[in-house]
């Protein structure tokens, strides 16, 4: 069977549905609550953007920086080079970035039971995007850059131990 798709959420779906023995990343009635946590998530990091777009321009190759570089722009209304603020204006912004993922770390919080994961013990299609919003960040600033070890100190460490408890399904078998 050749099956083409290219969003996270339908790839979830589509591999609870062909492999019925295998973990679930939706479990039954969860899919409209993750599905509304994903969008409550971006909500509160839509001021990151000005902070990944220059770094992810940086280390694209040249057809595909041109894109960034005309999409971004007109998105922004500002050259490439200005998007990412400055100065006072960088250190209000980046702690307007600290500020939602405390958020998001609050409402798991709400729990009051210590688990990592959003909806249980086992991690699901919500745990994987989040981590893989990390992960995008760690890949273009880099494990060493100041912004990646800001994150990874946030929330009690929260972020850093969420990408370490899903290692194990970096790589496919």
């Amino acid at each position: 069977m050749n099956t083409t798709l290219a969003e996270s959420a339908l790839i979830a779906e589509y591999l609870d549905s062909t492999y019925p023995d295998t973990p679930k990343l939706f479990l039954p009635g969860t899919r409209p609550l993750q599905y509304a946590f994903i969008d409550a998530f971006m909500s509160h990091l839509d001021v990151l953007w000005q902070f990944t777009t220059p770094a992810t321009h940086a280390i694209l190759n040249p057809p595909s920086q041109a894109h960034v570089q005309r999409t971004r722009e007109a998105a922004f209304g500002r050259k490439l080079e200005e998007i990412a603020p400055t100065g006072t204006a960088a250190e209000e912004e980046w702690a307007k970035v600290k500020s939602g993922l405390e958020i998001v770390a609050g409402w798991q919080d709400k729990g009051k039971n210590d688990r990592l994961f959003f909806l249980g013990k086992e991690p699901m299609f919500v745990d994987f995007a989040v981590a893989s919003f990390l992960m995008f960040m760690k890949k273009i600033w880099g494990e060493d850059s100041s912004h990646w070890r800001d994150i990874l100190s946030w929330s009690g460490g929260r972020w850093g131990t969420l990408l370490k408890a899903l290692e194990k399904y970096e790589t496919a078998l």
